[in-house]
């Protein structure tokens, strides 16, 4: 035998469905991981957020907080899957991801905030919209393969 009969033609590091996939994980814990962070700092540091960003109300300000706490774990817990599944929820953050993203900037014609809390606003959803599109693109990837 010699040793090109002993390495398999096909590595599954190289299979654009592994690759993809690979990629995908990563961006879903980092979307998880900023989605905490904005969570957590919208719950426990609320009258901050009014105060600094105008985000006008500490109740509501806590709400998305913990909402976005609970979106991340689910992004993490979906991070772990593999294959279709992995995919097929991608498919529903990245939706999720695009609908923040078009809430984000609607809120800024109702929102009162203040001129850093606008600018938070609009970089947050270009971060946001830049998940949607990584995170739709590498499952369309996989779904294909």
């Amino acid at each position: 035998m010699t040793t090109f009969d002993a390495v398999p033609m096909t590595d599954s590091t190289n299979d654009p469905a592994a690759v993809a996939s690979r990629r995908l994980r990563l961006v879903l814990r980092a979307n998880a991981t900023t989605s905490f962070v904005a969570g957590a700092i919208g719950l426990f540091a609320a009258p901050w957020c009014v105060d600094e960003l105008g985000t006008q109300h500490v109740g509501a300000t806590r709400a998305i907080g913990a909402g976005l706490i609970a979106f991340a774990c689910f992004v993490a817990v979906t991070s772990r899957r593999d294959g279709r599944p992995l995919a097929e929820q991608t498919i529903g953050i990245a939706v999720g991801d695009a609908a923040w993203v078009v809430l984000s900037f609607v809120a800024l014609g109702f929102v009162d905030f203040t001129d850093t809390g606008r600018v938070v606003d609009v970089v947050q959803a270009i971060g946001v919209a830049d998940f949607a599109i990584l995170q739709a693109w590498l499952a369309r990837r996989i779904l294909q393969a």
